[in-house]
């Protein structure tokens, strides 16, 4: 997914649902009040250089993972397993951050 691709959805969608520093955010799914170990909670995440798609599964050991494919029109699919408890800007930051500092 190109910047352009991006923000075609971000207008689409009426808006961002999370800008967060330098990260705009697109939820891709209705997060859930509970979060329970089979769901996966996915997001376009842009930070003005590249578009992401990132997934969150609620697992008991965490586990990030970059895959650097085509996948879902994103070539840089993060997922990140680890124990959820609920999802919030705090908790995307973190993963992000934690994201960018395994790619350097």
């Amino acid at each position: 997914m190109t910047l352009q691709d991006f923000y075609k959805r971000v207008d689409f969608n009426g808006g961002l649902d999370r800008e967060i520093d330098e990260w705009k955010i697109l939820d891709i799914h209705e997060i859930p009040a509970s979060i329970l170990e089979q769901h996966e909670i996915d997001f376009y995440c842009c930070n003005d250089k590249e578009v992401y798609l990132l997934r969150l599964r609620n697992r008991i050991v965490k586990k990030l993972v970059i895959v650097n494919d085509d996948i879902f029109g994103c070539p840089k699919y993060l997922i990140a397993e680890l124990p959820i408890e609920r999802i919030d800007n705090t908790l995307l930051k973190d993963i992000l951050n934690e994201f960018m500092n395994l790619n350097k």
